[in-house]
């Protein structure tokens, strides 16, 4: 059989007769689902949401980092803490921690004025070490202005905690 589209025409070879074959859109003969439909989509979209809440927030917050931020992520990226990897702004939990290293469980969280008046950080402190991380805490303020100090506590905090893994 002959098929033409356009300016192109190429030979294909028609099915047996009385045998029709379904639209490549429908399937074995169904309709298309839209998108969210059916027991499999549902299941795996509501897993993905319920596993990570705080996803997008911590999206949103590592495209919208703060200038201390950006200083403390160049000082503990590429392992340059005690060899100890850091990711950045970490969902876990019910929060999104700052900085996080899994293998040093350890948490850095950098803190502005609004932190300081805030009731939730002593809960969330106390979330972190219930879980087993140590949470290290620094003003915006030291991170900008006193870099080299930050990094020195950090340096013995990560050296206590690989010692106490050990």
């Amino acid at each position: 059989m002959l098929v033409s589209s356009g300016a192109r025409s190429k030979w294909v070879t028609a099915p047996p007769h009385g045998t029709a074959q379904p639209s490549p859109l429908e399937g074995e003969g169904g309709r298309r689902r839209r998108p969210g439909e059916g027991e499999a989509a549902s299941a795996a979209s509501s897993a993905a949401k319920s596993r990570h809440p705080n996803r997008d927030t911590a999206r949103r917050l590592r495209k919208t980092m703060t200038d201390a931020e950006r200083k403390l992520w160049s000082l503990l990226r590429s392992r340059k803490l005690a060899g100890c990897k850091f990711r950045r702004q970490v969902p876990i939990g019910p929060y999104v921690a700052d900085f996080l290293s899994h293998e040093c469980h350890l948490i850095v969280e950098t803190d502005g004025g609004q932190h300081a008046r805030s009731p939730h950080a002593p809960d969330r402190d106390a979330w972190f070490r219930h879980h087993g991380f140590t949470v290290a805490r620094y003003w915006k303020s030291d991170v900008l202005d006193n870099p080299d100090g930050v990094l020195a506590d950090l340096t013995a905090r990560a050296a206590t905690e690989q010692e106490a893994l050990a």
